[in-house]
């Protein structure tokens, strides 16, 4: 019986730090995670959107134009800091 109780313990532990463990993950991810969904999700999924009720073409172009513009601005804000943590 006690075989079994250190066990259960065991298996209780490394449950609750599992558990801790993604907590932690999350919470230090949050702000990759909104700017994530912010910046890069939501607008696809507005394209998509916009694309599934058929709407006019060139608004469409227009909302992959603006995307786009964002991505680049995003990629080269990160070369430059990545160029300046040098």
């Amino acid at each position: 019986m006690p075989q079994q109780q250190r066990r259960r313990q065991q298996s209780v532990v490394s449950s609750v730090v599992s558990r801790l463990g993604f907590a932690l993950m999350h919470a230090l991810t949050l702000p990759y995670y909104r700017f994530f969904r912010q910046d890069t999700l939501l607008p696809i999924l507005a394209i998509a959107k916009a694309i599934d009720v058929r709407r006019d073409e060139e608004e469409i172009r227009s909302m992959v134009a603006r995307w786009r513009a964002r991505k680049l601005y995003e990629l080269h804000y990160i070369q430059i800091a990545v160029s300046r943590s040098d």
